[in-house]
């Protein structure tokens, strides 16, 4: 009985104790509690048995413990004691902690095991088993979002999933594990961020072109355009003519990568063309589009370029040929040319000629 202490050394105390209505512990419940009336003098407490009944689960008794020096000399203390089972000192043991921070960001995100549950159990294995909640807590809006967690069909993993544009935020995860008696509970962070929230496209400046009818087939190729952000989806090219006279498409644009290719043989095509190039940005989440007018300058051909001055020719002839029988004779068909350079189509026809000896 620490708590009492007088001035006078040679002063003794004398102890007793009751339940906090003035019962005495000798007379009520005492097959749980006994003050020991033997060592009074030496004070040596309240003390109680062991019991099973668990009617006396987390009920609280209240004892008053009274020192002595007179009868009418005297001091007291309050004591409290309440029953908790036994499981409640059976510590819940997680053996893997999980990372404390981690961070997601919604434009790359798949189902991902944001914490493996590894040998978790309890010290004492005769207590209850154990089972395991979780708790979301949206720290942005105060609020709780369970539906982004969950565990797998394995109850080995908890998983972060149904990532989108209204998740992103700040999360507090918290995993309570509980035998009935005791509670233990763990905790970590998750931060989902939206980088492409901000994202655009990043043009470079087009040339405008000029080009001669029949000539060959030209690529126009410009430094490409990009997205300000990285990861944040691919872009894909197209172009719209917005002039006003007629187009017969002769002009086309590779989608993937921006290249620009025209080639004409009629001077119908000749003229100043306005085109409009789009590129749009397809990501998971946001749809981005950018555009740049570029023109293409069309020159005819001259006339006297196009008119057919003289029929193609071959450069050398072998009229006529002798052949023996069972002799084998190769011929080299002669070159050809075209005095304007048109395209020239050669056909080789092989008879048999009548009316020889």
């Amino acid at each position: 009985m620490d708590d009492f202490t007088s001035n006078d050394t040679a002063c003794v105390f004398t102890y007793n104790a009751f339940f906090s209505n003035m019962t005495n512990i000798t007379l009520s419940n005492d097959y749980l509690f006994s003050f020991d009336a033997i060592h009074q003098l030496q004070g040596s407490g309240i003390s109680h048995d062991f019991t099973n009944d668990s009617a006396l689960l987390d009920v609280k008794f209240e004892f008053i413990i009274i020192g002595y020096l007179t009868p009418t000399n005297m001091a007291n203390v309050t004591q409290t004691c309440v029953f908790r089972h036994w499981c409640q000192r059976s510590n819940i043991i997680q053996s893997k902690p999980a990372q404390l921070i981690q961070e997601y960001d919604i434009e790359d995100f798949t189902q991902v095991n944001v914490y493996e549950f590894i040998n978790w159990h309890q010290l004492n294995q005769s207590c209850p088993a154990f089972t395991i909640s979780t708790l979301v807590k949206d720290l942005i809006s105060d609020s709780t979002n369970n539906d982004i967690i969950n565990l797998s069909s394995d109850q080995k993993y908890l998983q972060l999933n149904n990532m989108g544009v209204s998740t992103v935020s700040k999360y507090n995860i918290s995993l309570n594990s509980t035998n009935q008696h005791l509670a233990n509970v763990t905790f970590f962070y998750i931060n989902v961020t939206d980088r492409c929230k901000n994202n655009n496209i990043i043009k470079s400046q087009l040339s405008n072109k000029t080009y001669t009818i029949a000539d060959d087939e030209t690529t126009y190729i410009y430094s490409p355009w990009s997205h300000s952000v990285v990861n944040c989806g691919t872009l894909t090219y197209s172009i719209q003519y917005i002039g006003k006279s007629s187009f017969s498409n002769f002009v086309t644009i590779d989608s993937a990568t921006g290249q620009i290719k025209y080639k004409s043989n009629s001077n119908s095509d000749a003229g100043y063309y306005e085109f409009k190039v789009i590129a749009k940005g397809i990501g998971k989440n946001y749809q981005t589009s950018a555009e740049e007018i570029w023109t293409l300058d069309v020159i005819p051909i001259a006339t006297s370029q196009v008119v057919n001055i003289g029929p193609p020719h071959f450069t050398s002839f072998t009229n006529f040929v002798r052949i023996k029988v069972n002799e084998t004779f190769s011929y080299r068909i002669p070159s050809s040319y075209d005095p304007d350079n048109d395209e020239i189509a050669m056909f080789v026809y092989i008879g048999r000629a009548l009316g020889f000896a």
